[in-house]
């Protein structure tokens, strides 16, 4: 389905630049007000799509660049192409980037063994001591047999970005 299907795959990069999907990322991992963020650039790789988001002019390099990494069944290979594109957002920004991984497969037990549970986010776990970004996160709509929390849109992405589960745009 993700990325053969070109519809999908345009209406993911669509999704991504939209102002309320930002606001949501941004919000939930850096509690950061509205329109703080904007989509910088989009890169497809290996069956998934990376999308890279920076804070606005105003505010600097006070806050770090945020990755979305979009893949349906991540894998170790993923994670490789998840730290190489942090590496790069780090020589261009100069800080470096908070990651955002998206899959709708269940990791296995020995990849998801190097996660952490988020405390307050049942749905969303962090790699503790990565040291090419400043946090990375982990987030599978297998998690919780996507069950959507209602009270943090974030954990609605995973079944709008790779099941399709998209009417329309709140912006």
């Amino acid at each position: 389905m993700f990325p053969c299907d070109p519809v999908q795959h345009e209406r993911i990069l669509k999704m991504l630049s939209e102002k309320n999907v930002i606001d949501i990322i941004a919000k939930t991992l850096l509690n950061v007000y509205e329109g703080t963020y904007s989509l910088s650039s989009t890169l497809n790789v290996q069956n998934g799509v990376l999308a890279t988001y920076i804070a606005c002019r105003e505010i600097g390099n006070a806050l770090p660049p945020i990755i979305l990494h979009i893949q349906p069944n991540l894998s170790q290979d993923g994670m490789t192409i998840a730290v190489n594109q942090c590496l790069q957002i780090y020589q261009q920004y100069h800080q470096l980037p908070v990651i955002l991984c998206i899959t709708s497969n269940k990791p296995t037990e020995p990849f998801l063994a190097l996660f952490k549970p988020v405390p307050d986010k049942s749905y969303l776990y962090f790699l503790p001591n990565a040291a090419w970004c400043r946090t990375c996160f982990l987030l599978s709509n297998n998690f919780d047999k996507g069950f959507i929390h209602q009270e943090d849109e974030l954990s609605s992405l995973p079944s709008l970005f790779l099941e399709g589960n998209y009417s329309s745009s709140k912006t």
